[in-house]
C-alpha cells in the first residue's frame, strides 16, 4: 500500500504510538482489501465502545490509546447501551458517574 510521507513517519512512530497504532491498523485494513492508498477524510466514526463487543481485551486497547490519542477530524462513537436493572455489569473504569 503506497503512502505518503507524512503517513510513513507516523506509521513509524514519528508522531506518538497512538498515530502509529492507528497507521497500522489503517494499512493492515487497505492491505487486506487490497487498498491502493489512503485517502483524505473530514470525519471518523469510532465504533467497538460497548464492554460486551469489546471485552477486557478492548477495554486494555482503548486504556492505553486513550492515554495518547488525539483527534485530527470531527470523530463520534456509538452510544453505550447496558441494562438499567444490572449496572454491577458495567466495569467500574467504563462508569463516567462512578456512582451507577
Amino acid at each position: 500500500m503506497e503512502l505518503a510521507r507524512d503517513e510513513e513517519k507516523a506509521l513509524d512512530g514519528n508522531c506518538g504510538e497512538a498515530l502509529a497504532t492507528a497507521y497500522r491498523i489503517l494499512v493492515a485494513i487497505g492491505e487486506a482489501t487490497g487498498a491502493k492508498k489512503l485517502v483524505p477524510i473530514k470525519w471518523a466514526h469510532i465504533s467497538g465502545v460497548n464492554y460486551n463487543t469489546i471485552g477486557d481485551g478492548g477495554m486494555r486497547f482503548l486504556e492505553k490509546f486513550s492515554t495518547s490519542a488525539k483527534f485530527a477530524v470531527k470523530t463520534t462513537i456509538n452510544p453505550m447501551g447496558y441494562d438499567r436493572s444490572k449496572p454491577e455489569d458495567i466495569p467500574h473504569s467504563f462508569r463516567r458517574d462512578k456512582k451507577i
